[in-house]
């Protein structure tokens, strides 16, 4: 009789990891120069909510931008104003609601627990993607993204993550 149960919270505990963890890529122009960038800016009115990750929010905003900086500075980059940097790097975020859907077959037909059932989960999806953008030629050369389950706002511990595994793939291999 424990079965059932057991089998229900194993096919939840699944579900949920299948909704856990973050998922990190990233792609590069491969003819790009990466050991000349010594410099990066924001793009002007970065941190006033209008940089594309403020459709969460602004505070929001605030947070990403101030992680990105820490982690370009630990790589060795200066920050400076737009017309005296090498690139200019863009977050985009956004956050979107899913839905997961899962049934589950009992097989004991001479017992109480005969049947099956079905599932649903609601959850926020939260994507946070980093654009290198040349300044002199106002090419993207680098993109990384991050794609994780967040509640209705990325938390501080969400957002310090996703940054780090992100600037984590440069420069590129």
């Amino acid at each position: 009789m424990k079965r059932p149960i057991l089998f229900v919270a194993l096919a939840f505990a699944l579900v949920a990891a299948g909704c856990s963890g973050m998922n990190v890529n990233s792609d590069f122009d491969p003819a790009y120069d990466f050991g000349s960038l010594k410099t990066f800016a924001f793009p002007e009115g970065a941190g006033k909510g209008t940089s594309g990750v403020g459709q969460v929010s602004p505070l929001v905003e605030k947070r990403v931008l101030a992680e990105i900086e820490k982690g370009m500075v630990a790589k060795g980059f200066s920050k400076v104003s737009v017309d005296q940097a090498d690139i200019v790097v863009v977050p985009h975020g956004a956050t979107q609601q899913k839905t997961e859907v899962s049934s589950t077959p009992y097989a004991y037909p001479y017992s109480p627990w005969y049947g099956g059932g079905v599932d649903v989960y609601q959850y926020n999806e939260g994507t946070l993607i980093i654009d290198f953008v040349d300044t002199r030629s106002s090419e993207l050369v680098w993109r990384g993204s991050a794609t994780a389950v967040v509640g209705d706002q990325p938390s501080e511990e969400k957002i310090q993550e996703a940054v780090a595994r992100i600037l984590a793939q440069y420069p590129p291999q």
